[in-house]
């Protein structure tokens, strides 16, 4: 915490009464509650459909952790005077300790997050290529943040510089922006990363852009991510509380929107009715896959699948294909258990029908 002018004590008592506490405590209680029902909502789809667990569900359940503890340290800097001016903080030494150990749990959720959408993209589409970029986009998303928790932790030598004052303190504006616009760039690349690989499926147009639009969602948090950077670089050594109490706010906003945004594309079995998911190619409690092409399938329900277009839903992503043809069938499930997601699942026709 810089020394502060005469000037700049005059102009924080003359606007004692400014305070951005009750933005903070908002955001903390909606950016734990929201991400928290987006990956129970997540966990019921892979329930409702009877599909195993698989690394980027647990990634994303893992995010929650730190996601809490990024609520809770900002709910305790809130108490030591964070979102007023710096004259008013009650406790420099909790302040401070609570603000570094925000910054390590904003970049674990944030590590976590970006580490489950990229899984589910290796687990869905079976391209060596795409899981070549998916590694290289993962190791540059672990090593920036890495780098932040380092960068956080010796910012001051010693730490406790930060309030006593005694020590050396590098300037941390430049460092913390250039990690913010490393960590938007990341967020466009995984954007990106499956546009080309979506185009090559063999689907319906239409069905190619409800897939593009399913995780294009995510491109959402690219915005609050350059929002987060430009209120980072407008934080202040001289009055810290004050100035930083808007990118806290945009941080958690940022990582609850990727939390929610990972989990998106899965979430297609919670709107198909519990008696239509046997026909829509999920499997049932029992564990067997009652589709159109299933042996142990009914006869109604393999037509209740044909009257509905032989529409195939994946049961690890939730995204629907549908084809007018007939031939060979080709399940819109995850590349990465070994299934095709590279070809348009294919209708039955009567012949293939057993009663």
């Amino acid at each position: 915490m810089g020394s502060l002018t005469k000037a700049q004590l005059e102009y924080m008592f003359e606007h004692g009464d400014d305070n951005k506490q009750p933005n903070l405590i908002a955001t903390c209680v909606l950016c734990m509650f929201v991400p928290a029902v987006a990956v129970a909502l997540r966990f019921l789809a892979r329930y409702r459909v009877v599909a195993g667990l698989r690394l980027d569900d647990w990634l994303i359940l893992a995010a929650l952790i730190p996601m809490a503890g990024m609520t809770t340290t900002t709910a305790f800097t809130v108490r030591y005077g964070e979102g007023r001016h710096v004259i008013f903080i009650g406790d420099p030494e909790g302040y401070a300790i609570n603000y570094v150990a925000g910054i390590v749990v904003y970049a674990l959720t944030s590590t976590l997050t970006k580490l489950s959408i990229l899984a589910l993209y290796v687990r869905i589409f079976p391209s060596q290529t795409l899981k070549k970029f998916a590694i290289a986009i993962g190791s540059l998303v672990i090593m920036y943040n890495l780098a932040l928790i380092i960068f956080d932790f010796l910012q001051c030598i010693p730490l406790s510089t930060l309030w006593t004052g005694q020590g050396v303190c590098t300037p941390t504006t430049a460092a913390y922006v250039s990690l913010a616009v490393i960590n938007v760039i990341t967020d466009i690349m995984i954007l990106v990363l499956p546009i080309k690989y979506v185009l090559g499926l063999q689907l319906r147009r239409d069905k190619k852009i409800q897939i593009l639009i399913a995780f294009g969602l995510g491109g959402i948090v690219c915005i609050f991510g350059v929002i987060r950077s430009y209120f980072v670089s407008e934080a202040n050594a001289q009055d810290p509380t004050w100035s930083a109490a808007d990118g806290a706010i945009w941080s958690q906003v940022e990582i609850a929107v990727g939390i929610v945004s990972a989990c998106l594309p899965v979430y297609r079995p919670l709107f198909i009715k519990k008696t239509d998911l046997a026909a829509y190619g999920y499997g049932t409690r029992n564990g067997r896959l009652l589709n159109s092409n299933n042996p142990n399938a009914s006869s109604s329900l393999r037509k209740k699948s044909m009257q509905k277009g032989s529409t195939w839903v994946s049961v690890d992503t939730g995204v629907s294909a549908e084809d007018e043809h007939t031939s060979s069938q080709h399940s819109l499930t995850t590349g990465g258990d070994g299934d095709d997601f590279q070809h348009e699942p294919k209708s039955f026709n009567n012949n293939n029908e057993h009663d």
